[in-house]
């Protein structure tokens, strides 16, 4: 586990470029969440969230090439059949596949990317992974349970506060592992 641990540490500069590229790459052919049909998620998130926030459909999900940059372990998880995928402020949607629900869950995801970073989500994420599977990882419980709520048009309250500090949580767990098997989390 520590080789695994110290291999993500060193995929992370290669993959936050291969994110910056993919983000530039379409940041003209997404638009806003703000500008999409899904008026219901402003009762959700607030207005800077949704004019930041960018989706964009693709005919096939970007797919993080992870054994690339040295983590073949997590090549199931990449490869795996997904209507919508994120990075950073801006989602991908499989054309075809857009809902509101899924607009919802990855407005989540964009939360988490702001309040961890790039770095901290990829390895908070790949340490959910790691300890719980792909369903039962943190950041994907909380995006989940909330837009199980959402699609039953559930109130939630404080909902940034909520996923921000969920994320944190989630940051601290993944530190835990990392100082567990005696890789830092922190470089």
């Amino acid at each position: 586990m520590t080789d695994l641990l110290q291999r993500l540490q060193h995929a992370i500069p290669g993959a936050e470029a291969w994110i910056e590229d993919l983000l530039a790459a379409h940041r003209a052919d997404s638009v806003r969440v703000v500008d999409t049909e899904f008026g219901r998620l402003r009762d959700y998130f607030p207005a800077s969230l949704l004019e930041a926030a960018r989706v964009a459909t693709v005919e096939e999900l970007p797919v993080l090439p992870v054994a690339h940059y040295g983590v073949p372990e997590f090549e199931a998880m990449a490869n795996m059949p997904a209507a919508a995928i994120t990075f950073g402020n801006m989602f991908f949607l499989r054309d075809g596949d857009s809902s509101e629900g899924i607009h919802f869950h990855e407005l989540v995801h964009v939360v988490q990317w702001r309040v961890l970073g790039v770095r901290d989500f990829l390895l908070t994420y790949a340490a959910g992974l790691l300890q719980h599977g792909y369903a039962d990882s943190p950041l994907e419980v909380i995006a989940f349970e909330l837009q199980g709520r959402f699609d039953h048009r559930e109130p939630i309250e404080n909902i940034l506060a909520l996923v921000e500090a969920h994320a944190t949580g989630a940051r601290a767990s993944a530190a835990a592992l990392f100082a567990r098997h005696g890789a830092a989390f922190d470089v």
